[in-house]
This record gives structure tokens, sequence and C-alpha cells, in this order.
């Protein structure tokens, strides 16, 4: 029993994670400050 805690703990820290690194990309990506989204726009349309 304590395997499925620790599982579904581990799943939890996993998703999380990857919930708030998702956010803050687009956060990023709409709010565009950083080298990356300078350089992207510079392209111009494609």
């Amino acid at each position: 029993m304590i395997y499925l805690v620790i599982a579904y703990a581990f799943a939890v820290a996993v998703l999380g994670g990857y919930l708030l690194w998702s956010l803050r990309r687009v956060r990023e990506l709409e709010h565009p400050t950083n080298s990356e989204a300078d350089a992207v726009s510079s392209r111009g349309p494609l």
C-alpha cells in the first residue's frame, strides 16, 4: 500500500512541475521580453 502512496505523490509532483513549467512558458510567449522571442519576431512573415 505504501508503494501506491509513493507512486501517487511522485505523479502529482511530476504533473505539477510540468504544469508550472508550461504556465511559465505561456507567460513568456505572451510577453516577449527575452532574446528568443525577439529572434522569432524579427524573422518576419513566412
